[in-house]
């Protein structure tokens, strides 16, 4: 009986962990539905006290063998050879790892918001494309597209006109709890000083920059993701080759 209900329990954990994560993260901070996300993580929380605290009295109290000890016997230490390439492999592993984690920093709110007031100069600290983000109770996805018509952006320096680009897709952005739509798309050339104006107001939109999002930067973090885990389960191997040899079970 209690076989059954662990390997259901693991079961259910496994098809779940996924939904919950992504819960988690999409309601994170809403105001309406913030509790689906902390239900969401206390749920995760829970499965996982669960699963340690079944481990720790198997394990450790009980003394029962490890699931991999039947597959499992002591061999010579690595070789140097493989200790220098464990150390390459951590190495690569750290790094990928690390630049996976500004990634997806990046990718959640593109590299820092910079809060933008009507008529007042704001600082572009590097050239790309920027996505401008608004706020209101007022705007939809209807005046969304009249809102962009009358925003203009212009350089301090020689007021030389931002050139305006169309969002390829209508996307939603979470900032401590508040929602944003995305408006338009801005080419900034050059870092410095620019000011926004608008033709005719449209109500007190609370206005934010970020960079936008390439495609092929979701690549490259995606890539990096798995160079990282692949080195970090190459390393695993290396340190098993040389102390443990897998062993088919008769």
């Amino acid at each position: 009986m209690k076989t059954k209900f662990w390997k259901m329990f693991n079961v259910v954990v496994g098809i779940s962990s996924v939904p919950l994560v992504f819960l988690i993260i999409f309601f994170s901070g809403d105001k309406q539905f913030g509790w689906v996300s902390n239900l969401s993580l206390a749920i995760v929380f829970l499965f996982g006290l669960i699963g340690g605290v079944r481990g720790f009295i198997i394990y450790v109290i009980q003394r029962q063998p490890g699931p991999l000890s039947n597959y499992l016997k002591p061999r010579q230490p690595i070789s140097n050879f493989k200790r220098y390439l464990l150390i390459l492999s951590l190495s690569v592993s750290c790094l990928a790892m690390a630049f996976f984690v500004y990634g997806v920093q990046f990718l959640i709110n593109g590299g820092g918001d910079i809060q933008v007031n009507t008529g007042t100069s704001f600082f572009i600290p590097k050239p790309g494309e920027y996505t401008l983000w608004a706020s209101s109770e007022n705007l939809n996805d209807t005046n969304i597209s009249t809102l962009a018509s009358q925003l203009q952006i212009a350089q301090d320096q020689d007021n030389q006109i931002v050139q305006r680009q169309p969002l390829l897709m209508q996307a939603v952005y979470q900032r401590n709890g508040e929602k944003f739509l995305a408006v338009c798309n801005f080419q900034f050339l050059t870092s410095g000083s620019n000011h926004l104006w608008t033709l005719d107001k449209q109500g007190e939109e609370k206005i934010i920059l970020n960079r936008s999002t390439s495609l092929g930067l979701v690549f490259l973090t995606l890539f990096s993701f798995l160079v990282g885990f692949s080195s970090m389960l190459f390393s695993v191997y290396l340190v098993w080759s040389g102390q443990v040899v897998f062993q088919a079970q008769d």
